[in-house]
């Protein structure tokens, strides 16, 4: 009976799609060491690369085939130290692993290859004649600029009340580096460094500040990297404060996505939390008004998705995180943590990235299951038009003994254009599948339960689109870990 209740839920909720499915589970599965974290690198050059993380231990890398065969298992030859910065890079074929620590100060750079071959490409960072910018005590900011590497270095000049920005391109086997130096307005008094990313040969970089009256600005600046020219959009938002703001650029156009979470400071009475969203054309200027969402969570509403069918900058996700902190309500967009730049000495570190940045983070006493159970919490999913005003609403109240839909893990990714958001459903006796949703042309949603096997817990935030054929998805069964490749053919 669950299971007819289940499906009655998402008829109601979306239409439901019928594709020819395919699963595929590599052989075999890998041990996880009792503690660490992992991260994929899908599609090296016709690999996938399950790596593994511990402190005082040499990373190891489990390389993967086309047909989720093992090829090999093999340990770099470096100890990761105990306080350590990881950044992965993917370009066409071959990743950038970057570890970087501050005491003592060491910025070391792996090129590594489909097959596995490793090469240390660490002098493009130890040249003496660079000590303006690879003095550096922060972690890089790592960039794909057509294929190649790109590095980015911010150092606060607090005389002058700006910004420098050294842009990096090395040459990977001579270490020469072209480098240019750009100079934007920041007060480390009034203001925070939201983000920063290298894009298309500009310097993206969005920062709110707050006057002495308490409103809130939000400013999105554009700098050519080739020519003295600057670009900015402010959006002014009054006593309501930017929370975790983001950009977020469409694969098909120079548009840029400018969202935030919206919420008045402790005390003050006015609507609940909602989102702030712009589009805006190469040239800063608002393809259509700025739009405010009002009260996103409302309904008992955990965890909203929201999605723009015509725009291909994929779902947004916000988290309303109940707390017992100065704030009544935390909320938390999809970025990784924390969603702002700290000072260390003179320089910039931990912005959000472009690179690989999602992780499974497990220990030896933990659960290994990777899904949120909370069935009094509601997760609505949202589809936008192209003014951003609501085309459909929906609302799961997952009420009762089990959840219909779990709010989280997630994985949002991009399939022929078309934004795809993976979720965790359940089943009846105690049984867990998945199911996809993405946005038709009639601005309704469509879904796709996916029949996969339900002992397996599913590493949703680790799913990486294979072009536009497959998708792949870690999974952990015990103490084991292995790989899930989904095809889908319509």
């Amino acid at each position: 009976m669950k299971n007819y209740r289940l499906l009655l839920v998402f008829m109601i909720l979306s239409s439901t799609s019928i594709f020819a499915q395919k699963f595929q589970y590599s052989k075999p599965l890998v041990r996880l060491p009792s503690s660490g974290e992992v991260r994929l690198v899908a599609d090296v050059g016709g690999f996938h690369h399950l790596i593994h993380f511990s402190e005082n231990n040499k990373p190891a890398i489990h390389i993967y085939n086309s047909e989720l065969q093992l090829v090999e298992s093999l340990a770099l030859n470096f100890m990761l130290p105990k306080k350590c910065d990881i950044r992965l890079l993917q370009l066409k074929d071959y990743y950038i692993l970057y570890t970087h620590t501050q005491k003592p100060n060491i910025h070391q750079f792996l090129k590594i290859t489909g097959d596995g071959a490793v090469t240390n490409i660490s002098h493009i960072s130890n040249n003496p004649a660079d000590s303006l910018w690879n003095r550096n005590t922060a972690t890089f900011q790592i960039f794909d600029a057509d294929n190649n590497l790109v590095l980015t270095s911010l150092t606060y000049l607090k005389e002058i009340k700006k910004i420098r920005t050294a842009i990096i391109r090395p040459n990977l086997d001579s270490g020469a580096s072209v480098i240019t130096y750009l100079l934007f307005p920041f007060s480390a008094e009034n203001e925070e460094l939201k983000e920063v990313t290298f894009r298309n040969n500009y310097l993206h970089v969005l920062k709110n500040s707050k006057d002495e009256n308490g409103n809130n600005t939000l400013t999105l600046l554009k700098l050519d990297t080739k020519e003295d020219k600057h670009l900015y959009r402010h959006f002014d938002s009054g006593k309501y404060i930017y929370l975790n703001p983001a950009i977020r650029f469409n694969s098909m156009n120079p548009n840029i996505l400018v969202y935030s979470m919206l919420r008045l400071p402790y005390g003050y009475k006015g609507s609940a939390p909602g989102m702030f969203v712009a589009s805006l054309d190469s040239v800063l200027t608002e393809i259509y008004p700025a739009k405010s969402i009002p009260e996103i969570f409302r309904g008992n509403t955990l965890s909203t998705f929201l999605v723009e069918k015509t725009k291909t900058s994929g779902w947004l996700t916000f988290t309303n995180f109940p707390t017992r902190s100065d704030y009544k309500v935390q909320i938390q967009s999809d970025l990784p943590t924390p969603a702002y730049a700290q000072l260390t000495g003179d320089y910039f570190s931990y912005f959000p990235s472009s690179s690989i940045t999602n992780s499974y983070v497990y220990y030896d006493n933990s659960s290994t299951s990777s899904f949120t159970n909370n069935s009094s919490s509601a997760i609505r999913l949202t589809v936008l038009n192209s003014k951003f005003e609501k085309a459909k609403d929906s609302l799961v109240k997952n009420k009762g003994s089990f959840n219909q839909l779990h709010p989280s893990p997630h994985a949002q990714f991009l399939l022929k254009n078309t934004p795809c958001l993976l979720l965790v459903q359940e089943l009846a006796a105690n049984k867990k599948g998945l199911i996809m949703f993405y946005p038709n042309e009639k601005d309704k949603l469509e879904s796709v339960s996916l029949n996969v096997y339900h002992p397996y817990n599913y590493l949703l935030p680790l799913t990486q689109p294979v072009g536009d054929k497959y998708f792949i998805v870690p999974y952990t069964d015990k103490k084991e870990i292995g790989l899930l490749k989904v095809t889908l053919n319509n």
